[in-house]
């Protein structure tokens, strides 16, 4: 009986971990992540799309949340709100610390970082990636709002009325960005098309997400030979329109996004989506040490990406995670992001 039950799991092994390291919701979240990493440590500015593409995922995952839940819209905000910001205090006063050690220089301020709401346009972030989610502060602010108002249309007009709002919100972001202001509506897009892929229950068949993957690269591709569209890969001069283009970019990627969280995602790849996250916050930071450390070269930045990885996982398992616990506790929350560990 005990050899019988063995070949029966293996299978079931091996399929959870191929969708883990390859397909899994959970996975996607990690490579996201892993792109951020590479921009800050090549000359490849890959890290702006995956932003994006996280701002997609944020979309749909939360707005799957906010439709089910069962308190006021102030306590999902406050909720959310939970979810970001413990974590980004303890890295934010550690990046202090080391900054008073004489380890990191000088840069930002805890105040500031703190605050978090409006620093990507007041700047002063001691993490050097917390203006994202700043951003995503502001989109948990504006949903509730904005479903309410495309629900009021009834079911007849809530797409066009969606659709008309996240152009409008564009519009405002894209007067903020030649203004100098970075706001989450220069990428209501994404953010938009996630919802919508949670209110309309898009499913993207395998051979559309296999052909979006493809267009991303064949575009990546034209943008690197054409020195006019060369800076949205190589690093360069960041003209105010880069962010927009970016988004445009970045939703050729919508039927792959659209079949990613639809997905199973086995406890593994549920840990690597949980691990994006503090990985995502350390990682800037990290890099900055191992270049004090073992200087500017290969050295320095292996020792910097080596850092980020360990810090990552221990702050993932020993505060993440119990603080997502805790933060469970107070609100019941109906719905549970099981694509990809929480959102």
């Amino acid at each position: 009986m005990g050899s019988f039950s063995s070949s029966n799991r293996r299978p079931g092994v091996v399929r959870a971990a191929v969708i883990a390291l390859v397909g899994g919701p959970g996975a996607f979240r990690l490579a996201l992540a892993a792109a951020v990493v590479v921009s800050h440590v090549t000359r490849f500015g890959i890290g702006r799309p995956a932003v994006v593409l996280f701002f997609m995922l944020s979309g749909f995952w939360v707005t799957g949340l906010y439709r089910n839940w069962a308190g006021p819209p102030l306590t999902f905000v406050a909720s959310r709100w939970l979810r970001i910001w413990p974590l980004l205090a303890i890295v934010a006063a550690a990046v202090i610390g080391l900054q008073a050690l004489g380890q990191l220089a000088p840069h930002g301020t805890l105040g500031s970082t703190l605050i978090l709401l409006g620093l990507a346009v007041r700047q002063g972030d001691v993490v050097g990636v917390a203006w994202s989610l700043d951003l995503e502060l502001q989109f948990y602010l504006a949903l509730p709002l904005c479903l309410w108002w495309i629900d009021r249309a009834g079911a007849g007009r809530a797409t066009a009325r969606g659709a008309l709002l996240a152009a409008g919100l564009t519009i405002l972001g894209a007067v903020g960005l030649f203004h100098g202001w970075l706001t989450a509506l220069a990428f209501a897009p994404a953010f938009a098309a996630g919802v919508a892929m949670q209110i309309g229950d898009w499913r993207a068949s395998g051979r559309a997400a296999s052909i979006s993957v493809v267009l991303f690269l064949v575009a990546g591709v034209l943008f690197w030979f054409v020195p006019a569209t060369h800076m949205m890969i190589e690093k360069g001069a960041v003209p105010w329109w880069l962010d927009l283009a970016f988004t445009g970019w970045s939703l050729v990627l919508l039927p792959y996004v659209a079949w990613n969280v639809r997905q199973p995602s086995p406890p593994l790849d549920r840990a690597l989506g949980n691990l994006s996250f503090p990985w995502y916050l350390v990682h800037f930071p990290a890099i900055t040490l191992g270049g004090h450390w073992a200087g500017p070269g290969l050295a320095g930045k292996g020792l910097g990406l080596l850092i980020g990885v360990v810090v990552a996982g221990l702050l993932y398992r020993f505060v993440d995670r119990p603080v997502e616990r805790w933060r469970g506790s107070l609100w019941r929350e109906p719905t549970r992001d099981k694509g990809a560990g929480r959102a």
